[in-house]
């Protein structure tokens, strides 16, 4: 391992017996007897280990951190564990090499209490201080998954759904919890914990377009897309003139509506939005451009979103190959009037300009405006920006998901 600070480029999922997690490239993973999970590139390792206990360990966490710790680097001395949260404990290592150990206590079930001791180790203090932002990155991927029945067979994994105790509670020692989208399991993010969170699939004949909803204990909220609007739009035309689509009416989630640029949708939104939470609407204090836009982003939220745009063109164009897109993004930020408290905002949107045949020789233009973004307490607005940032980036679509939503529209359209 180098001195550098570890690369978060090309991480990729890697799928273990009963397991999945996040991992750049060049990492081996090993998995024991014990169910103990072993990662390691050039001298930095890494150790996750789930755990089940008969009986609520209480006072007796911390000794078992320790004594966790000696078992598995018994060349190190291991300094006495402290506790980060009511759930959380840790303690640091030092000798031939440096390291830290965390210990994660689940909810205590009938079967018993779930625990995961995560262990990260480097040649050095420098090289384990380089490292710690790659490891939490990875715990934070750790996944368990249990065989179940899916439409690949009986026996094939699945992921648990994010309501067992069997989810990985390293969410809980940085803050974060695991959410799986409940109606069709379509993706994942992780949230805050206290937060509650709702999320779904709004499907128009070949389209499915997920939504999420989230809202914290003091007011704020955080959505992504709105299912009550359209999911896209078409420019009127020759072809909606045809078949005598005017503009405003809407049918199977697509409205007839000129183009809007982002930062404009992004600012009617946010008034409608204001206006549910209860103050009379909104005032615009920057409006940002596509460039602007992608420069405000953090680098895990702008290669979540540009891999997911990515993606979601390959397999348009793979069902009609005559599509040419290009993404349309834009932003504002406001302040909110006469409501209750002193509110502040950011939207997003996250967009896509389209053009296709119509069918009548000439040309179709297409447009989606997807917003995604916050209201909430005006103090609070940066650690908000952070949050959303940090939720966008942890958005993992399912793969078998988008493969099923694939073939889907491949038949219908198929069938038209």
């Amino acid at each position: 391992m180098s001195a550098d600070t570890p690369s978060y480029d090309a991480f990729t999922s890697h799928q273990g017996p009963g397991f999945t997690l996040d991992l750049p490239a060049g990492w081996s993973v090993k998995h024991d007897e014990r169910d103990l999970i072993m990662v390691e590139r050039e001298g930095a390792r890494l150790n996750i280990w789930p755990m089940l206990v008969h009986a609520p360990l209480g006072a007796h966490a911390a000794a078992l951190l320790q004594a966790i710790a000696e078992q598995l680097r018994d060349d190190m001395t291991w300094n006495a564990p402290r506790r980060l949260a009511d759930h959380v404990w840790t303690l640091d290592g030092e000798g031939q090499e440096a390291g830290f150990a965390r210990l994660v206590l689940g909810a205590s079930t009938p079967q018993g209490q779930p625990l995961w001791l995560y262990l990260a180790t480097a040649p050095d203090a420098a090289h384990l201080a380089a490292l710690t932002p790659l490891a939490e990155r990875v715990f934070r991927s750790y996944r368990p998954r249990a065989p179940q029945d899916t439409e690949q067979g009986a026996g094939a994994e699945a992921p648990v759904p994010a309501t067992s105790s069997a989810v990985s509670a390293a969410e809980a020692a940085t803050g974060e919890t695991p959410f799986v989208e409940p109606t069709e399991q379509a993706f994942a993010i992780t949230v805050p914990t206290g937060w509650e969170a709702q999320a779904g699939v709004v499907r128009y004949g070949v389209s499915a377009t997920p939504w999420i909803r989230l809202r914290a204990a003091d007011g704020a909220e955080i959505r992504l897309f709105d299912p009550r609007l359209p999911t896209s739009h078409h420019e009127p035309g020759p072809a909606t003139q045809f078949i005598g689509r005017a503009v405003g009416s809407v049918l199977n989630g697509v409205m007839v509506r000129p183009y809007t640029p982002p930062s404009a949708f992004a600012a009617e939104y946010a008034t409608a939005m204001a206006q549910e939470l209860g103050a009379s609407g909104v005032t615009v204090t920057e409006h940002l451009g596509q460039e602007e836009t992608v420069a405000a982003w953090s680098p895990a939220f702008r290669q979540a979103v540009e891999a997911e745009w990515a993606r979601g063109i390959e397999r348009l164009q793979r069902l009609i190959p005559h599509v040419q897109s290009q993404p349309d993004y834009g932003a504002v930020s406001f302040v909110c009037t006469g409501g209750p408290g002193d509110l502040a905002g950011l939207f997003y949107i996250l967009g896509s300009r389209l053009t296709m045949p119509d069918g009548m020789g000439g040309t179709m233009y297409v447009w989606s405006a997807h917003p995604f973004g916050f209201i909430g307490p005006a103090v609070r607005r940066d650690a908000l920006v952070r949050t959303l940032h940090e939720i966008g980036a942890s958005k993992q679509m399912n793969p078998q998901w988008e493969q099923r939503q694939e073939h889907l529209a491949r038949q219908r359209i198929q069938q038209q």
